[in-house]
């Protein structure tokens, strides 16, 4: 039996999926708090936006490679307050990286253009702002460390 074949049959496996879920919950709890304490429209907003999709990514991919140990219809109606946030997050990524592209490029893009693509990117990050704060008053966190049975 090889090293590797030994380290995985003598791991719990209910624990180490427990622990990921908790780490990377932990990981979505700091990126939600980092862009709500952020200026709106600021370059620290653009970057709290992509590492809040990449740290819910992340959470969404440990409930689906350890499904098996968490509640199924839990694990769900995380997954769908997840997917619709990480969508209204993604509207504002998509016009982070168009501006940035514009940038980039030195095209010749006209004022009007640039402005209404701040400005809806600004729509945007305030309607993704609204859903974190009623998450934050909710307190996603603790409800759904409950709700998965996480330490």
């Amino acid at each position: 039996m090889s090293a590797t074949a030994q380290v995985i049959s003598t791991m719990d496996v209910r624990r180490f999926a427990q622990e990921q879920a908790a780490n990377r919950l932990a990981r979505v709890v700091f990126e939600v708090r980092r862009l709500l304490n952020c200026s709106p429209n600021s370059e620290e907003s653009v970057e709290a936006i992509h590492q809040l999709r990449v740290s819910t990514r992340r959470f969404r991919a440990v409930l689906d490679t350890f499904r098996g140990h968490y509640p199924k219809r839990e694990r769900r109606r995380i997954r769908e307050s997840i997917r619709e946030t990480f969508q209204t997050a993604g509207e504002a990524r998509n016009r982070d990286i168009t501006l940035a592209l514009i940038e980039k490029s030195k095209a010749s893009v006209p004022d009007s253009a640039v402005i209404a693509i701040r400005a809806e990117r600004s729509l945007w990050e305030q309607r993704l702002r609204e859903e974190l704060r009623l998450w934050t008053r909710r307190d996603f966190s603790a409800r759904w460390r409950q709700q998965l049975g996480l330490p």
